[in-house]
């Protein structure tokens, strides 16, 4: 990162340090019927935060209402100040799609640069400044030297890179991604289960990121918001969810066999090593994204900061052989 980005990363998280976004009580209603329905969020600057749930249950609604595309009752605040008169062109907020909606008559570097272009309050107002805001959103997200390639020659994983350096090339305020893993083979996805949260903090971009799967939410985000029915019945730091699910529905969806109960014992603040005997409730050192040696009815794994669970991911036996 160089000193105009980290600049930039700077005053977006002074400026941002309590909550940054705040949906305040908000309601959508779609023939009738509650799409979202007394919705109440925040997100602090530079923090991710998941919407879990499955699908139907509101998450893209609440991720348009948020970026001024969706009428609703309700209000969305950003730094205490109210949105509901400003555009979703003027609330200086990023999208990255499932579907990347890239350009295929654009080369990389230009499908990058658009965002540039379109925004009017950007620094970067002339090509020499563009060209090189580009080669650093590039470096960043792993694709240096891909600046002249066709879209069409990129594979997913190469695409949604392009998607997410494109979004955070106008430095948005706040960045939503929806379902952006979904498409993706299961390598393309793990590899950016780790990027992705990665590139994030490093930018302390504050974002909302949308999905059905348990296992990114885990991997991804700082706080978990669980939706059903247009509703948020649950919202806590990835551990605290899983570990102590507020109701049947929440323990069913995250996998879990029983209805919440007394939190299990804490893991060590100082991982030791692994375990060869039976499964305890001490944590692993450490968690490369899959289960060793795979157990039946296993959902996700705590990766990459957060101790793997043997709840979640058991002790590898003394007697398994390497993955």
């Amino acid at each position: 990162m160089n000193g105009s980005e980290q600049d930039a990363a700077r005053r977006r998280h002074a400026a941002a340090a309590a909550d940054a976004l705040e949906v305040r009580r908000v309601a959508v209603q779609l023939g009738g019927a509650a799409v979202l329905d007394d919705v109440s969020l925040t997100a602090h600057g530079g923090e991710i935060v998941a919407l879990l749930g499955p699908s139907g249950c509101g998450k893209t609604t609440l991720l348009r209402v948020i970026a001024g595309l969706q009428p609703h009752a309700g209000d969305v605040l950003w730094q205490g100040r109210s949105l509901a008169a400003v555009p979703a062109h003027g609330r200086g907020f990023g999208l990255v799609f499932q579907d990347q909606a890239l350009f295929p008559h654009l080369d990389v570097e230009r499908n990058v640069a658009f965002g540039l272009r379109m925004q009017p309050r950007t620094q970067h107002r002339n090509a020499a400044e563009r060209r090189r805001r580009v080669a650093e959103l590039l470096e960043l997200v792993g694709l240096s030297g891909f600046s002249r390639r066709p879209v069409d020659a990129l594979s997913g994983g190469e695409a949604q890179r392009v998607a997410l350096a494109r979004a955070l090339a106008p430095h948005p305020r706040l960045l939503m991604l929806d379902e952006p893993l979904a498409g993706l083979d299961r390598p393309l996805r793990e590899q950016l289960l780790v990027d992705l949260p990665r590139i994030l903090r490093r930018l302390r971009q504050t974002a909302l990121f949308v999905t059905h799967d348990l296992e990114e939410a885990l991997a991804v985000s700082d706080r978990v918001a669980v939706m059903r029915a247009g509703r948020i019945v649950q919202v806590g730091t990835p551990r605290a969810v899983h570990e102590r699910p507020a109701n049947a529905f929440v323990a069913r969806f995250l996998g879990r066999a029983a209805a919440p109960g007394p939190p299990p014992r804490a893991p060590p603040t100082t991982p030791g090593p692994r375990s060869s005997g039976p499964a305890s409730s001490a944590a692993p050192t450490s968690c490369t994204g899959r289960c060793v040696p795979p157990a039946a009815g296993t959902r996700a794994c705590w990766r990459p900061r957060l101790a793997c669970y043997p709840t979640i991911c058991p002790p590898r036996p003394a007697n398994a052989a390497p993955s």
